[in-house]
């Protein structure tokens, strides 16, 4: 078993669900060391599916979230530009690399359940469409509202 180096796990989150990512962290169902050969394996199959991304036969929505530490966002970017022109792609600022248990995963998850029902339709949460460049991203970013001091966590 390999086990991921302490400089990527002590500086990467995946979520900002803190007590789910603790109770994954006790599922003894989830697997936290990897053998090589099944990482190997693992990044073998990303490459074939980013490789392949323009032969997608059925409705596709990519999700990607701005504060995602493990996808970079330049390959991320790459990928969702790939996609047939019918295919949809949904940005979330606040979303991490676990989009679906974040904790505005209600947001995520309504906008999968909008788009199963109808693909075409607008996605509830309003999310833009991932960013095809950084400089998109920075422009996104300086049109986003900035909470006001009352609103912020204390």
């Amino acid at each position: 078993m390999l086990d991921p180096p302490a400089f990527i796990t002590d500086h990467i989150r995946t979520s900002d669900n803190t007590a789910e990512l603790i109770r994954m962290g006790h599922d003894p169902n989830l697997i936290w060391g990897a053998r090589t050969d099944a990482l190997y394996g693992l990044m073998n199959l990303m490459q074939r599916a980013w490789s392949e991304t323009r032969e997608l036969k059925v409705p596709t929505l990519y999700a990607y979230g701005a504060r995602d530490q493990v996808i970079p966002k330049e390959a991320a970017f790459h990928a969702a530009a790939a996609l047939p022109g019918s295919d949809r792609t949904a940005y979330y600022a606040d979303g991490y690399h676990l989009l679906l248990i974040d904790l505005e995963n209600p947001r995520v998850w309504d906008d999968v359940a909008a788009f199963l029902k109808d693909p075409q339709a607008p996605l509830p949460s309003g999310a833009p469409p991932i960013p095809k460049s950084v400089a998109e991203v920075k422009a996104l970013e300086k049109a986003r509202p900035k909470p006001s001091p009352a609103a912020a966590p204390r």
